[in-house]
């Protein structure tokens, strides 16, 4: 590898519902073998995101209710989520980093089996059983669970367990996006292999896209399940446009910074990140 090699969506294999059959789903993985870590950041000016999060719990809650869900809250002066359903893990910080939050999750898990999934997303439970089932049966190091998808309106309410009604309600559409976007299933193990994700990384940014690049540099095969994620619907957050700015320009320089990296380069980073990982399980 002389050079990292940038990922995009079309480059990845798309496991389509024949090829299923051929792949290894024999004994399903149980509710108790699985992880979901959801990561969290109140916005006070917008209520619907207090509101989607606990959607999203009692979603997962009602169709894996063996499995283990962690909540990881990043609040700016005190905590504001707490609910019976879930471990809850939460740190103080004013910036959003989702990094911290998905690599604390990481940390926290007690299954190897992990289901990274942003506080706004619903996805089908049998692509998430079948993307579970094939990476613990060894299939694939990391699977993104959906290639369609569907931008809930706002007048869209939903509080329930079963998504069919949205899928005769809506069209979905593809979506491109990262590997590592807004939901992917992997194992504890190749999360560490793969270093994680960059804490460097503040705001929403190419966060995703620098794990992505590492995850396809570091493992041996990874893929699209054919499934549909729902989005439920939130305002965008504002922020100061000076703020942003500063952000974004510093995103883009690690980015820059990632793929212009040699093969030693590269491993040195995965490395510091593994060892940065390290210092959560101590």
């Amino acid at each position: 590898m002389d050079r990292c090699h940038v990922p995009h969506y079309r480059c990845f294999p798309k496991i389509t519902t024949e090829a299923l059959k051929s792949l290894n789903l024999s004994n399903p993985v149980s509710d108790s073998e699985i992880t979901f870590i959801i990561p969290h950041k109140d916005h006070k000016k917008d209520f619907r995101r207090r509101i989607n999060l606990e959607s999203v719990v009692h979603y997962y809650r009602s169709n894996f209710p063996g499995s283990e869900i962690l909540v990881v809250e990043q609040f700016e002066y005190e905590p504001t989520y707490q609910s019976k359903l879930v471990k809850k893990i939460d740190f103080q910080g004013s910036r959003l980093n989702k990094p911290k939050m998905l690599n604390l999750g990481w940390a926290n898990s007690t299954n190897n089996i992990v289901i990274f999934c942003d506080n706004d997303l619903l996805l089908e439970t049998i692509s998430i059983r079948n993307c579970a089932t094939l990476i613990r049966n060894g299939e694939f190091d990391l699977i993104t669970p959906y290639i369609l998808g569907v931008f809930l309106p706002d007048s869209e309410k939903f509080f329930g367990s079963d998504l069919s009604v949205l899928k005769k309600k809506f069209s979905a559409h593809v979506i491109p996006s990262p590997l590592c976007g807004g939901s992917f299933v992997t194992t504890k193990d190749f999360y560490y292999k793969f270093g994680g994700f960059d804490e460097s990384f503040e705001g929403w940014g190419p966060e995703d896209s620098a794990a992505s690049i590492k995850a396809i540099n570091t493992g041996k095969c990874s893929a699209y399940l054919p499934g549909i994620v729902f989005h439920l619907y939130h305002i965008t957050a504002q922020q100061n446009q000076d703020q942003f700015n500063e952000i974004k320009a510093k995103s883009e320089k690690l980015f820059d910074n990632l793929i212009s990296l040699d093969s030693n380069q590269f491993e040195e980073l995965i490395q510091k990140h593994r060892d940065h990982l390290s210092q959560y399980l101590k």
